[in-house]
């Protein structure tokens, strides 16, 4: 979703630049517009998503990384 808005926001300010090429100095993003808002916030959601799923891969994975260490007790997963 962050891909498309930010496609969306872009593609909206090279149409202007493209009608307006003698003042292109004076445009911008526009940072009230629903698309980049949704871009911005779409951005900052794939951040914490990423960011939760290290947190739960890694707990997930210590108890297979202490409990099959040499000396340790070995886990076998359940065979269906």
């Amino acid at each position: 979703m962050q891909y498309m808005f930010g496609y969306l926001e872009t593609d909206r300010l090279r149409r202007k630049l493209e009608a307006n090429s003698k003042h292109h100095q004076e445009l911008d993003f526009d940072y009230a517009s629903l698309f980049y808002r949704a871009r911005t916030a779409f951005f900052w959601l794939k951040q914490i998503l990423v960011a939760t799923a290290v947190i739960v891969f890694i707990s997930l994975m210590i108890p297979y990384l202490f409990l099959n260490a040499p000396g340790g007790h070995t886990i076998v997963p359940p065979v269906h």
